[in-house]
């Protein structure tokens, strides 16, 4: 589970991510990001039921993502605001591919932050 410190919670600033940020889309998520004004990261995550109707499924996948953001947080060399959308490809994903995809994004970011 991630830290109260490194979630956004319901409110304006999601709003305001979801559509003023910029995207990066990958074939299991969809990432929404902006610059953050002070540290550290904070990420949201939401698993629609398109995904699965099966509330256990979703919360298992929410649970698996939110784990790998916690992990892997580290690689970010600034702080962003991030918010996470599933997409139906994520259903064919462990969680090492889960994994491999939020490692993959926040090189980006990395990279884009130069």
């Amino acid at each position: 589970m991630l830290a109260q410190e490194n979630r956004i919670g319901k409110g304006r600033r999601l709003e305001a991510l979801a559509k003023k940020g910029r995207e990066k889309r990958t074939p299991a998520l969809i990432f929404r990001f902006l610059p953050a004004m002070e540290p550290p990261s904070t990420f949201a995550v939401t698993v629609s039921q398109k995904i699965s109707k099966r509330a256990v499924d979703r919360n298992r996948l929410r649970r698996q993502i939110t784990e790998a953001l916690r992990i892997h947080q580290g690689i970010l060399k600034r702080p962003w605001e991030v918010f996470i959308l599933t997409r139906p490809a994520i259903q064919k994903l462990d969680f090492q591919g889960i994994v491999a995809e939020i490692i993959q994004f926040f090189n980006q970011l990395n990279a884009d932050a130069k």
